[in-house]
């Protein structure tokens, strides 16, 4: 029984909500990563339609071929 007790004050003590928390600065520097690099891989396949197309000049339909590819 003593068990029990022991862990149900640990469980409790987990999600209790009276503590310091995050800082804004760490929740920042937390979230930031995620969009920065979905974005940047967007920019590197824009710049190589624009290679593929301009200066190769390869028909866009067969851009879209490779990236299906």
């Amino acid at each position: 029984m003593l068990f029990w007790k022991k862990a149900a004050g640990s469980i409790r003590g987990a999600f209790r909500f009276a503590g310091t928390g995050l800082t804004l600065r760490r929740k920042w520097r937390l979230a930031l990563p995620g969009p920065i690099l979905s974005v940047g891989g967007v920019l590197i396949r824009n710049v190589f339609i624009k290679y593929y197309t301009d200066l190769i000049g390869l028909s866009p339909q067969y851009v879209g071929w490779v990236y299906i590819i």
